[in-house]
């Protein structure tokens, strides 16, 4: 074994003290093993903290990826973000880590996060300007991770995220201005289309008040309704559906003449605190 590979070891154990030795030596900070991990990825990988914050600190490269042969691997970030390491995915962007690079399978880091349910990870990348509308190789955004049980290109386990968190997960995507039609046409479908095979009937409520179209068609013609369970309470809704109320027609108005780039400015709207509430889908 070499140095190289001991010190990216020593890395993922967290033990910060023999990866400075090897440092001294002079081994390359930037080094991947055969696994394409370099230390910081590894650290990462593995959240440790107190070795990222090394790493960093001797001048580890954020964004890497360590060579055209390996290119488009997760870098730090997205396997900080798989892992819902708030503190490490804080860390990391602060040192420049980039939010939206997408690694072979397309996803980013706000879509690796989604993946996984990790909700405070989401928000602080969304935050810091991540691509709320990414799309992976499987056609899956991150409104499709979080509005049903699907399998996607990162999760190995379906029911990971609680109703509540799916919720949760939507509505910040929904308040960052997150395409609830993303997927029209495709094998997928649209997050409306994942959240009516689910039976999930307040995810599929929600969809629709934010201005998802019920009559969007995956690759094979069939709509929402076509593919949520018989005698389910999504299927009820989406053959009966309530017309959006006036209330709920503005808000999307207001939204659209805003733009995504300036949605985040409706906390600084001079109308009561209940209207920015509503206006954001909380």
């Amino acid at each position: 074994m070499n140095d190289e590979r001991r010190m990216v070891e020593a890395a993922m154990s967290g033990d910060t003290q023999t990866v400075r030795l090897y440092l001294d030596k002079g081994v390359d900070i930037n080094y991947a093993i055969w696994n394409r991990n370099s230390a910081l990825q590894a650290a990462c990988r593995r959240s440790r903290l107190d070795t990222v914050k090394f790493l960093l600190s001797c001048g580890a490269d954020v964004n890497n990826v360590t060579g055209e042969r390996w290119s488009n691997q997760p870098t730090a970030l997205i396997l900080a973000a798989e892992e819902g390491q708030l503190e490490i995915v804080k860390l990391l962007l602060s040192h420049g880590a980039d939010v939206n690079f997408t690694d072979r399978w397309r996803y980013s880091a706000l879509l690796s996060a989604a993946a996984k349910g990790h909700v405070a990870c989401q928000e602080i990348l969304i935050e810091n300007g991540a691509n709320v509308d990414q799309t992976g190789v499987d056609d899956a955004s991150a409104l499709h991770c979080v509005t049903g049980e699907e399998l996607t290109m990162k999760d190995a386990d379906p029911y990971r995220i609680s109703p509540q968190d799916s919720l949760r997960l939507c509505r910040s995507l929904l308040r960052a201005g997150a395409n609830p039609n993303t997927g029209d046409g495709s094998g997928r479908g649209t997050p409306v289309h994942v959240a009516a095979r689910g039976d999930h009937v307040d995810l599929t409520r929600l969809l629709l008040e934010a201005g998802a179209d019920m009559n969007a068609v995956d690759s094979q013609g069939k709509k929402p309704v076509d593919v949520a369970p018989k005698e389910s309470a999504t299927r009820d809704l989406l053959l009966s559906p309530s017309p959006l109320t006036l209330c709920q027609l503005c808000r999307l108005v207001v939204r659209k003449s805003l733009g995504k780039e300036r949605l985040h400015t409706i906390d600084r709207l001079k109308i009561p605190t209940a209207h920015k509430t509503f206006l954001q889908f909380d």
